[in-house]
C-alpha cells in the first residue's frame, strides 16, 4: 500500500510487527520532496513512536482481522474475553490495553484486532454510558468558563465532569480521550 493511504486507524506491518496509525501528517518543505510523519503504536509491545517516510514509500499491509467479542473480567496481568460465535475464551495482556483498561466493564462488547490469528488489541465504542459512583456536590456560585470537578465512574476511572453532575447520574464518556461528553 502507498504511504499516502496510511490514514488514522490503518494497520501495517514493519519488521514483522503490526503498527496502527494514530496520527497522520503530510509536510512539504520548499523544493524538497514531501514527507509523511506517522505517530504509530506497536500493537504487540504497545510502544508509541513517530516515524517519518518519504512520499513515494510503500508499506506492507498487515494480516489483521477484527471481531466483536464480550469482555469478561480483568486481573493483574491480563483481560479475558469470549468469542460469542463459538464461546471460546482468550486473554489479552494488560500492556496491550493501556488506554482501554480504565473503561472496560464486565459484559461489555468490544472489537478485538487479530494479527496472524492471535488477539492483540481491543477497541471500545467511542462513546459509552457509565454511572457516576462518587463525586463531590457541585458548589453554587458564579463560574466563568468551563468549571469541572473529578468524578469516579463505575469502572473505577476518574473523569472530569461539569459541576451539575451528581452521584448516581449516568454520563457519556469518550473512551478514546477519557473526556466527559454529555449527561445520558
Amino acid at each position: 500500500m502507498k504511504i499516502t493511504d496510511a490514514k488514522v486507524g490503518v494497520v501495517y506491518k514493519e519488521a514483522s510487527e503490526p503498527y496502527i496509525v494514530l496520527k497522520y501528517s503530510h509536510t512539504k518543505m520548499g523544493r524538497g520532496t514531501a514527507n509523511i510523519r506517522l505517530k504509530v503504536k506497536n500493537l504487540i509491545t504497545g510502544v508509541i513512536q513517530e516515524k517519518t517516510y518519504m512520499n513515494n514509500s510503500t508499506l506492507e499491509e498487515a494480516d489483521v482481522a477484527k471481531k466483536t467479542v464480550q469482555f469478561l473480567y480483568k486481573d493483574n496481568n491480563s483481560c479475558s474475553f469470549m468469542d460469542m460465535g463459538d464461546y471460546s475464551q482468550f486473554i489479552i495482556s494488560n500492556e496491550n490495553l493501556t488506554d482501554e483498561l480504565n473503561f472496560l466493564r464486565d459484559g461489555m462488547m468490544v472489537v478485538v484486532t487479530y494479527f496472524e490469528d492471535k488477539p492483540i488489541a481491543a477497541k471500545l465504542a467511542t462513546n459509552e454510558k457509565y454511572q457516576v459512583t462518587y463525586t463531590e456536590p457541585g458548589t453554587k456560585g458564579d463560574t466563568s468558563g468551563k468549571a469541572l470537578k473529578p468524578a469516579t465512574i463505575d469502572t473505577g476511572a476518574t473523569v472530569m465532569v461539569p459541576l451539575f453532575i451528581n452521584h448516581k447520574d449516568e454520563i457519556i464518556v469518550n473512551t478514546d480521550t477519557g473526556e466527559y461528553v454529555e449527561r445520558a
